[in-house]
């Protein structure tokens, strides 16, 4: 047991050890170990990584990792979120953003019963929903959180899984649980809802070299070979072999010198980013070779996320319109209701 007699502790792990310290302390713990920090008053909270967190913080050390899990109240939770999975800087946004407080809750309820594991409940990054403390705060968000406490979507009761993305580029992907051929437009007064996103319609290129760098990671493919194929020179094909209704590629074969590599999912995006490492927006494009270049070609795309759900550009969109959250939820999940749970 610590208490603030301890003073502030440094934690670092090396050698297989978790070590706790500062200026007059020092402690060494072997595997396994679980270390729980509980703060003195609701205002306190712990910084881990620069970042700031309130709640209790949880340290599960075993032999071959370190996890920190952070444990608090739902509601505090979702001000960790909202400022970072959707624009809460306007004003004109307030109702997308009241959507999101809602979707976000229901995503954290769902996964409260449906867990990742039996150490944690999600991740905090776009496995699940991007986190980050109290690193950042708007009052939009705030006000957004607190004038939706306890209202859910529920599917048969139950809180549902509800999926969002940044930008669907006008066509929504099918939800979970729904007819996988079916598609919807995003749209309202007969226009895309999402235009006003930065990533409705992009283009970006690429060299051959970084597709075949990102295959060999992908793939586990001796970096020895790749060297010695751009060293001599290679033939790299892409072919997209399969669709969805919606027009996102589900599956890319890749070629290269006789060999063929068949990427889905979210890999495909892993396969086509760019030399800084960073993802293709989404799965929605077109690829077009360089009429110039057989070194380069170029990606003409709609969107960014996986499409399904809501379109958190869309739901900004809709309520720089006028519309209100409800017709945003309504639009985006129409299987689902809303239910003030508590």
């Amino acid at each position: 047991f610590f208490d603030d007699g301890v003073g502030k502790l440094s934690v670092s792990y090396r050698d297989g050890a978790l070590f706790l310290s500062n200026s007059q302390r020092y402690f060494e713990l072997d595997p396994p170990q679980t270390l729980i920090f509980k703060p003195e008053l609701p205002r306190d909270h712990f910084i881990w990584n620069d970042v700031p967190y309130y709640g209790e913080l949880l340290i599960h050390f075993r032999e071959d990792r370190v996890m920190i899990v952070n444990e608090l109240p739902v509601e505090t939770y979702l001000n960790g979120v909202l400022p970072f999975e959707i624009p809460t800087n306007q004003s004109e946004y307030q109702e997308a953003v009241l959507a999101q407080a809602i979707a976000a809750r229901s995503y954290a309820l769902y996964r409260l019963e449906n867990p990742v594991n039996e150490l944690y409940d999600a991740w905090a990054d776009e496995r699940d929903q991007i986190y980050k403390g109290d690193l950042q705060k708007t009052p939009l968000a705030e006000r957004a959180i607190s004038n939706t406490r306890g209202i859910v979507l529920v599917n048969q009761g139950s809180p549902a899984i509800a999926q969002y993305h940044s930008t669907c580029g006008g066509v929504l992907e099918a939800y979970i649980g729904s007819d996988p051929g079916g598609i919807a437009y995003d749209m309202t007064d007969n226009e895309y809802n999402c235009k006003v996103s930065p990533y409705y319609r992009w283009v970006e290129f690429r060299k051959v070299e970084t597709v075949l760098w990102n295959l060999s990671r992908e793939f586990e493919i001796d970096s020895t070979q790749v060297n010695s194929w751009i060293e001599s020179g290679f033939e790299l094909d892409l072919n997209i072999s399969q669709r969805k209704a919606s027009g996102r590629v589900a599956e890319m074969v890749v070629g290269v010198q006789g060999a063929e590599y068949r990427v889905d999912g979210l890999r495909i995006r892993q396969i086509l980013a760019d030399e800084s490492g960073k993802p293709l927006p989404s799965n929605f494009f077109f690829l077009n070779k360089s009429p110039a270049n057989p070194e380069k070609f170029y990606i003409f795309g709609a969107g960014a996320g996986h499409g399904s759900g809501m379109c958190q550009w869309g739901a900004i969109g809709m309520s720089m319109k006028g519309y209100k959250y409800n017709n945003i939820l309504g639009l985006y999940y129409p299987q689902l209701a809303t239910q003030k749970m508590y």
